[in-house]
């Protein structure tokens, strides 16, 4: 009798299916651009870039919730007067280069934010 454990084989289809997912992920980014956190209460507008749109807001929003944002006005701002008054908006967003590099898109994001906290003073 074989004392070896016997474990299911993959389904013939599973790396052909794993292949396919992993080239639609490299073919197809994350936006990347600059957004802004408002809260119209305070007054307050932060401005800042990411690479991943959709993940910096949900990084901003679980900092908010945990109580341990690095902004202490916005964390403020959201004990004092709740989620609802703080909007998470995209200002612009940047169509990624072929060739260009992370690094350059990285410049890029950052000359973009520039002028973005020059035009709304924040």
């Amino acid at each position: 009798m074989d004392s070896s454990p016997v474990f299911p084989s993959p389904q013939p289809g599973a790396a052909a299916q794993r292949r396919a997912l992993t080239r639609h992920y490299k073919d197809n980014p994350p936006p990347m651009g600059v957004y802004a956190i408002r809260c119209e209460a305070e007054g307050l507008v932060c401005v800042k870039a990411s690479t991943n749109l959709p993940g910096a807001f949900n990084r901003e929003r679980f900092q908010l919730r945990m109580g341990g944002h690095p902004d202490r006005r916005l964390q403020q701002a959201w004990r004092t007067h709740g989620e609802a008054a703080l909007r998470f908006e995209v200002l612009d967003t940047l169509k990624p280069r072929a060739d260009a590099t992370d690094a350059e898109h990285r410049a890029d994001l950052a000359a973009l934010l520039a002028l973005w906290q020059e035009e709304l003073a924040a």
